[in-house]
This record gives C-alpha cells, structure tokens and sequence, in this order.
C-alpha cells in the first residue's frame, strides 16, 4: 500500500501543477470563503479512480465527493486531493495533496504531498515518519519561549475569539506564530520546522495524513482537552510530549 499510497499522491500533484497559474473555474461551496476549483475535481478525480482499480472493496471518504461506503470493509481512504485550496487559486505555492487510510477507524498510513517544493510526508503505523525517504523527528524544544507555533481555524465568529485568545497568550511566549492557509502544514511539526501547531474546525480529510506523520515522527496529537486525536476530531494539538503538556497546562487551560 507504501508504493501505491506514494505514486497517487505524486500523479494527484502533477495534476495540480498542470493547472496552477492557469485560469480556473472557481465555485462557492458551504461556508462563505469556500471554494473549490476544476483542479480540485479533477486531482480527486483521478485519486479515486486509482483507489477504486486498485482496492474496489476499500470505502473512501473525499472532500468534495463525500463518503461512498462500497461494502463491509474495514478500510477506508480518506482524501484531500487539493489541501490550501484559496492558497491555490490564488497563486500562492502553498498546497498539497492529501491521503490517508484507516482500518477500523483507526489511522494507519498517510501522504501529504507538497508538489511545488517536491516534499512528500510519508508515515506507516509502527515504522516511523519520513521526509522523502529521510526519517524525521519532531523538535526537541523544551521552551515556548522562541518556539514557532502554528496557529490555524476554519472561519467562524466563535472559533476567531478563541483563536485570539489562544494567540494572545501564546505572544506572551514567542513571537513566532504562524498561520499557512493550508493544514497540511502541520506535517512540518513532523520535521522540526514548526514546535506547537493547534488547528480548529477543520475535518478528517485535512487531519488524518499529518496526524499519523505527526505521531510516528514522536509527535503527541490530541484534542484540545488533551484526549487522543482521532478521525472524528475537529481540532488538533500537537507537538513534542513536554511544549504539548505545557500548552495544555498555560495557554489552552
């Protein structure tokens, strides 16, 4: 499933860069501000053809298509084809594409594929993470004070005010807070580019790939009331097990 996880998100990126820079069609979808594009379609497209040749028995759920449950299998694909999709549409290199596959709901191997810059997370359950084909490991940071810190929501007036509350008393340790426009960003936790990330409102197909790359990197994901991440989830903490507990402790309280 390495491999073939590995191949569909570069093909899905290649995709991608075919129609970056290019004129797009563009549509609202949900919430103001939500939009998707041709080359989403189009990357989730061949995504899930791919999935469906390979594993016709595997159920998928996709963010534009939404959940198809084929039978009774224990495996589902869960997908990103087009992660920082405003990022995308206008201009910014800053997206990715992401996969993730859970057997029993439980997360057991994820992508997140940068195409711009080529970098491709890749992370099986047990076998570690790795940074095109170099293991990773997230920061050994012992402080706040200094540490980037990643801070990330899904608009709503009630997530903005606890967002800035978070910020506000985060500034009182560092200044180098961060936001990307894009979740898959939390994989740079993974690899020591970033120390705290916290995302809020956000959905499985954005979660699942970085959560297990965070965590098989010596990352700890939860939620924002320190109890294990998983799919059903709509917000995340991670970083090393010492900045997490005291995020935990001094800025989430």
């Amino acid at each position: 499933m390495k491999q073939f996880t590995i191949k569909t998100a570069k093909e899905a990126g290649k995709i991608l860069l075919r129609y970056f820079h290019k004129a797009l069609k563009v549509k609202q979808k949900g919430a103001k501000g939500n939009i998707v594009t041709n080359a989403d379609l189009a990357a989730e497209k061949y995504i899930i053809g791919a999935i469906r040749k390979k594993f016709p028995n595997h159920d998928i759920l996709s963010e534009e298509m939404g959940e198809k449950k084929i039978g009774k299998s224990e495996y589902k694909w869960i997908i990103d084809p087009l992660d920082g999709t405003r990022n995308f549409a206008s201009g910014i290199p800053f997206f990715s594409v992401l996969i993730a596959l859970t057997k029993k709901g439980k997360i057991i191997l994820g992508v997140v594929y940068d195409p711009v810059h080529d970098e491709l997370f890749f992370a099986e359950e047990g076998k570690g993470a790795y940074l095109n084909n170099k293991k990773i490991k997230v920061s050994r940071e012992k402080s706040l004070t200094g540490a980037v810190v990643k801070l990330g929501w899904v608009w709503s007036r009630k997530r903005f005010k606890k967002v800035g509350r978070y910020y506000v008393r985060f500034s009182k340790y560092t200044s180098w807070i961060r936001r990307y426009g894009s979740v898959s960003s939390l994989a740079y936790l993974a690899c020591g580019r970033l120390d705290v990330a916290m995302h809020i409102g956000a959905n499985p197909w954005d979660y699942a790939a970085p959560a297990i790359v965070i965590k098989e990197a010596g990352g700890k994901t939860t939620d924002l009331k320190g109890n294990p991440y998983d799919i059903t989830k709509r917000e995340i903490l991670a970083a090393n097990s010492r900045l997490h507990k005291f995020v935990l402790r001094n800025i989430i309280k």
